[in-house]
């Protein structure tokens, strides 16, 4: 009597796990599958982000931008992987740095190793 009780409850146990894996496995996949593309579509926007801040900081500085390249070096800084530090984004906001654009500014601006455009003097040094 005792091992029909104990198959019984093992069959019944069983039964509901399968039910249980029936049911839960899809629900796993499509949350799975949401928690995917929602990183993946935050990883998109951070990245057009940092493009349109990129964007703003290569045009040559004027006095009516200035608070855009602010809110420009704010943006980079909020999206990017690698953070401005406070001098390099004082030198992008007052356009005595700029992001590189086209061969022609070689000309005005002196790059460095990194390929950033630095205003002649703008650096000590330099």
């Amino acid at each position: 009597m005792e091992n029909s009780q104990k198959s019984n409850r093992l069959t019944h146990l069983e039964s509901w796990a399968k039910v249980f894996s029936l049911v839960a496995i899809p629900i796993i996949l499509a949350v799975g599958g949401w928690l995917l593309q929602s990183s993946l579509k935050r990883g998109d926007i951070k990245h057009e982000y940092v493009k349109l801040s990129i964007s703003i900081l290569k045009a040559r500085p004027t006095d009516t931008n200035r608070p855009l390249r602010q809110w420009a070096v704010k943006l980079f800084n909020e999206y990017s992987l690698v953070k401005l530090d406070d001098k390099t984004s004082h030198l992008l906001v007052s356009g005595k740095l700029r992001f590189p654009d086209t061969a022609s500014f070689a000309a005005i601006y002196k790059p460095d190793a990194y390929g950033m455009l630095y205003e002649e003097g703008a650096l000590p040094g330099s």
